[in-house]
């Protein structure tokens, strides 16, 4: 057998299909075609089923695949080996990884690890993967040699897999604050029977964790999401939809805050060689305390040889240059001033005067508040868009200003079923609504002494939700008619 037909053979089995072989061979396709049909005559016996929307593995090329996989890698360390005596460790490494690897409180920290080595390989490839399949689909790669190693949560793998322990965790009970097993000292799986459960597909290390547990337990679960994402199970949680099993690290604090910024540092560490420089990059702030940037270039740009990054405050403009406080002048050609803005202003330059003849301003009286950002109490007929507290620190305000225009549309028509001519939110509602927001924001990154221009001048959080924009969408997916009045008279706005 020649290992040009095994490689052929593997792509097409691990890509389905021939046409996705080629373009992973960078080969055209009859010259996949050609191969195979070698390796079968050779065989005598086919090892694909031929099919319109692809191939697929008879038993004679299920049979085939995992020592054609180990020739492969044979072949790959043969040259490995020679390259090293040539000089200097070359070849590829194929590794495996879970899903937020690096949770704050983890021993591990994988850029780290891939980092050092490339640092001390250079002439080593490395190809990152995370597979949807989780810890079990990852540990058979390993075994059929598609991968040569990989991070796993498992107690045992399959045969010929070495698993080596490296760290352990506890794991944890996640649920809302206002669950009714939060302020509990201690829980055990049978306080958790019927309650609904988050979890990760089969094949991930927690669900199995999990699985065998209640298991044990003699406890029944109850699975209402299947998410391959802990982001989004972290979401779920956090809005009472279902409680979640993840490991403790997840728990510490904020976990979107701390997984998020371990993510960032090491892609600091990662990006920046010179320490002096990443030192200067990196913020003294929780992450999201101020607008997050997000660029593919940033790290690049401040590298370049003509940039120098400077941090120290600025003295004084002089004539043609910048001279900071150490008492050094900088000659430039232009400045930009980038000093920001007053997004907490909402509505500046426009006088609304409500029914009782009061201007929006001095009702707000510095402190803008809205029912869902959108309506005030005394405004009848008056909804505004992207108001106080409808900004978001990650995501585009486009999915709040449609859900705040649809939330306008049905107000409009809840206007015209009762034959109304104002529509206006009561005191009640708004004074409800302003509690929560209050209760939400404070177990934010903004209320932990961040300052920033999503705050006023009295320090309250006038422009930021608190909450991600599906849970603004449920919010405004329909108007409660108890909440607002409906009059006959004309409004004044």
């Amino acid at each position: 057998m020649e290992l040009r037909h095994l490689e052929a053979f593997v792509a097409a089995a691990d890509e389905g299909g021939i046409t996705r072989a080629a373009q992973r061979l960078h080969i055209v396709q009859s010259a996949i075609s050609a191969s195979l049909r070698r390796l079968e005559a050779e065989l005598g016996t086919p090892v694909f089923e031929r099919r319109a929307r692809g191939v697929r593995l008879t038993d004679a090329g299920r049979a085939l695949l995992p020592h054609a996989r180990a020739v492969l890698a044979a072949a790959e360390a043969g040259r490995e080996a020679v390259d090293a005596v040539r000089g200097g460790l070359r070849g590829v490494v194929r590794l495996g990884i879970m899903q937020s690897q690096s949770p704050p409180g983890s021993r591990i920290s994988v850029p780290s690890v891939l980092r050092d080595f490339r640092d001390r390989h250079p002439g080593v490839e490395l190809r990152v993967a995370h597979l949807s399949g989780g810890s079990v689909e990852m540990a058979v790669q390993v075994a059929e040699g598609a991968l040569d190693l990989a991070f796993v949560a498992l107690h045992e793998g399959p045969p010929g897999v070495v698993l080596t322990p490296l760290a352990s965790e506890p794991i944890a009970l996640i649920c809302a604050a206002e669950h009714r097993l939060a302020t509990w000292p201690s829980v055990t799986l049978a306080d958790l029977a019927g309650e609904p459960i988050a979890e990760t597909p089969p094949g991930w290390g927690t669900r199995i964790i999990s699985e065998r547990a209640f298991a044990a337990a003699g406890v029944e679960r109850t699975p209402a999401f299947e998410i391959n994402d802990i982001s989004t199970i972290l979401d779920l949680v956090r809005n009472d939809l279902a409680v979640a099993l993840l490991p403790a690290a997840f728990v510490a604090g904020d976990p979107s805050v701390e997984v998020i910024t371990a993510i960032a540092r090491d892609h600091l560490e990662t990006s920046v060689a010179d320490p002096d420089l990443r030192a200067r990059l990196t913020p003294g702030q929780p992450f999201g305390c101020q607008r997050t940037l997000v660029s593919s270039d940033y790290f690049g740009a401040v590298q370049r040889a003509e940039v120098d990054l400077v941090t120290t405050p600025i003295d004084r403009i002089t004539p043609g240059a910048v001279r900071t406080v150490d008492g050094v002048e900088r000659p430039v050609d232009t400045i930009v001033l980038c000093t920001g803005f007053r997004a907490g202003d909402y509505l500046c330059g426009i006088d609304v005067v409500g029914r009782s003849g009061t201007t929006l301003h001095d009702r707000w009286a510095g402190r803008p508040q809205a029912y869902l950002g959108l309506a005030v109490p005394d405004f009848p007929n008056f909804f505004m868009l992207y108001g106080p507290n409808t900004n978001q620190g990650g995501n585009s305000i486009l999915l709040i200003l449609e859900a705040q225009s649809q939330f306008v549309a049905a107000a409009l028509e809840a206007m015209g079923r009762v034959e109304a001519a104002t529509v206006e939110v009561t005191t009640e509602a708004m004074a409800r609504y302003a509690a929560e927001l209050e209760r939400d924001l404070a177990t934010t990154v903004w209320t932990n002494g961040c300052r920033s221009y999503f705050h006023n001048a009295s320090g309250d959080i006038v422009t930021q939700l608190p909450h991600t924009s599906g849970w603004y969408r449920d919010a405004t997916a329909s108007i409660d008619e108890a909440d607002f009045t409906f009059g006959r008279g004309a409004g004044q706005v």
